[in-house]
């Protein structure tokens, strides 16, 4: 795979992703902190035309740096589920059918911000974890464990029979400022174009709505994740 700009090659060094080689356009700064700590965990370095770099990319917007590296894997759906119970400082996150690359790698980027326990797609009408991905996400998807499962909705209720609830970020419910969240806890994000599934939304014990006070009733899905991850994070940290 390979991946590009300043911030994604960065994050994936630093998260300690297998890193095959670098290459770098000839006035790259060689003194650059991306450069120093690839040279002392031993990446190879190399140096080509910007003009094949941007062929590399297909974008002249690649910062002069690209990284190979070895393809994204799925993490363990097993392990966020068991993080998300153990853990009372935090919860997990469902992705309902969001296929945006961008809407997805800013979610990615605000769940690895607040320290979320990990993300859960399906595996059909879900987004890819590509190097477009990497760069929507500003590297943010080499530190935040994202799963895909074949069915949300038995997830969710094996997850409910293990003691844990659910919460879907959506219009037509209550106010998320009245929400007093417990953990173990999943918050439910639906797709732009259809919201939250039925069967996902009968099953969650609330649905949160974020009040609106301007005449376009609707927020970005991923502007809405940002604003609901804040205000219920912040509510639980409050009861520790």
């Amino acid at each position: 795979m390979l991946i590009y700009g300043k911030n994604s090659v960065y994050e994936a060094i630093k998260s300690g992703k297998p890193i095959e080689k670098i290459v770098v356009s000839p006035n790259f700064p060689k003194n650059s902190k991306i450069l120093k700590e690839a040279k002392e965990l031993g990446i190879k370095i190399q140096i080509i035309p910007r003009k094949i770099i941007n062929k590399l990319t297909k974008t002249p917007k690649n910062q002069g740096i690209v990284a190979y590296i070895s393809s994204i894997q799925p993490s363990s759906v097993d392990k966020i589920i068991e993080d998300t119970i153990k853990r009372k400082d935090s919860f997990g996150v469902v992705l309902d059918h969001i296929t945006d690359i961008q809407n997805a790698g800013n979610i990615i980027r605000t769940a690895e911000c607040f320290n979320l326990t990990g993300i859960i797609i399906p595996k059909d009408r879900g987004f890819p974890l590509n190097e477009t991905l990497v760069k929507t996400s500003s590297g943010a998807i080499f530190h935040i464990p994202v799963a895909k499962v074949a069915n949300l909705g038995n997830l969710l209720e094996n997850f409910k029979d293990k003691g844990g609830f659910v919460a879907g970020i959506e219009i037509g419910g209550i106010n998320i400022e009245n929400f007093d969240p417990v953990t173990p806890l999943i918050i439910v994000m639906g797709s732009e174009g259809h919201g939250i599934s039925q069967r996902i939304k009968n099953i969650c014990d609330w649905i949160l709505t974020i009040p609106q006070y301007g005449k376009i009733n609707s927020l970005n899905v991923s502007s809405a994740f940002a604003i609901a991850t804040y205000i219920i994070k912040q509510k639980i940290l409050k009861k520790l």
